[in-house]
């Protein structure tokens, strides 16, 4: 009789709810400014007969927000101006943004600015032995293998990229990656042979991924409404891009084999 006084549900309504055993989560900061009836969704159409009585929004970006609790913004973002303001540069290193400060006279702060240098580079039809703009919409600049970093050399080529996601279906859709260049998988080459392989480091992000044509019972603003379903997906993304040994060569002998437990973690 309590969750009925204060969720304004009759009898109909909480006999369902306890039937099927739906659990109520909270979003927002603890004021039940919106409340989604958590593992209610069904097919809209269903829910829409079921309850004709109750109008139909949208989710809005505090939302989805709450209900994702946290993204990172240097990685995933809304929309192309939250991506041109804060995504990280994932893969240069400081003589790289030094040698293009030199190059283009611009200031580098952030990733946008190194692809603005790049194409004003381009555009003037000077070549920068360091980074490459291609030609592909995903891909924004790369890293060629041989660059110089504090000393060391990079093995293979690193290239960051801008992938978009279907915005209806994902929120947020833009994504920041690093990967390996597609045309470039052998490293270490030694009398033409490749004694290792270039791979892709994987990582996960949490993102909202819409149930296509289900919804769910909400309490918002005081009213019980009809929202689309969505639900918290874990995927990979691509952050980077490694030189593995071939296990059969003999530089592997120069590699230390561990000696862990298989409860010990690396510290």
């Amino acid at each position: 009789m309590i969750v009925m006084k204060m969720f304004n549900l009759n009898g109909f309504e909480m006999s369902w709810l306890f039937h099927l055993g739906f659990l109520f989560l909270f979003l927002g900061d603890g004021q039940c400014s919106t409340l989604i009836v958590h593992n209610i969704s069904i097919p809209c159409g269903t829910l829409r007969s079921l309850h004709p009585q109750y109008s139909e929004v949208e989710w809005t970006r505090e939302d989805k927000l709450n209900y994702l609790k946290y993204f990172d913004s240097g990685i995933v973002a809304e929309n192309q101006r939250e991506a041109d303001e804060n995504f990280r540069d994932l893969i240069n290193s400081r003589e790289t943004l030094q040698s293009l400060t030199e190059v283009s006279g611009m200031t580098i702060l952030k990733r946008s600015d190194i692809i603005s240098a790049l194409k004003e580079i381009k555009g003037q039809n000077k070549t920068f032995d360091g980074l490459s703009l291609t030609d592909t919409k995903l891909t924004d600049y790369c890293r060629p293998r041989g660059r110089e970093n504090d000393g060391y050399l990079h093995l293979c080529t690193e290239c960051a990229g801008t992938t978009r996601l279907d915005s209806t279906q994902y929120w947020p859709s833009i994504l920041n990656e690093a990967y390996c260049h597609p045309s470039e998988t052998g490293c270490i080459t030694i009398a033409n042979s490749n004694h290792g392989k270039c791979f892709t480091s994987l990582s996960n992000v949490n993102l909202l991924r819409r149930r296509q044509g289900y919804c769910t019972l909400v309490l918002k603003g005081g009213q019980t409404v009809i929202m689309h379903a969505w639900r918290r997906e874990m995927i990979p993304i691509k952050v980077g891009c490694e030189c593995m040994v071939d296990r059969l060569s003999f530089l592997a002998n120069y590699i230390p084999k561990p000696r862990m437990k298989s409860n010990e973690n690396l510290q």
